[in-house]
């Protein structure tokens, strides 16, 4: 999801929900000059904010986003008959 607001007005202006190509690009049009924040999540990764992002009056601007893999932490317990549990983090 894509999420659109402007800063200057700190009212929101749009939410939407944007699907990308297999180059990973996307569009969102119908945009007022402006200066906007974009917000981008997706499952299995962390949010992503872009600020100051300054748009123009009939002129299309690219916004590069990159999104970070989301940490994955488990919890592995070895246990040995008659001895307490060891536990130990794991990092996938």
């Amino acid at each position: 999801m894509v999420y659109v607001s402007n800063l200057l007005l700190r009212e929101e202006v749009v939410a939407r929900t944007v699907s990308s190509d297999a180059q990973g690009n996307y569009e969102i049009s119908s945009l007022k000059a402006g200066t906007y924040q974009v917000t981008t999540t997706m499952s299995g990764f962390k949010k992503s904010l872009t600020d100051d992002v300054r748009l123009r009056s009939n002129v299309v601007r690219r916004v590069e986003i990159t999104l970070e893999d989301r940490e994955v932490a488990t919890e592995v317990a070895v246990n040995a008959l008659g001895q307490t549990p060891a536990k130990a983090p794991v990092r996938e």
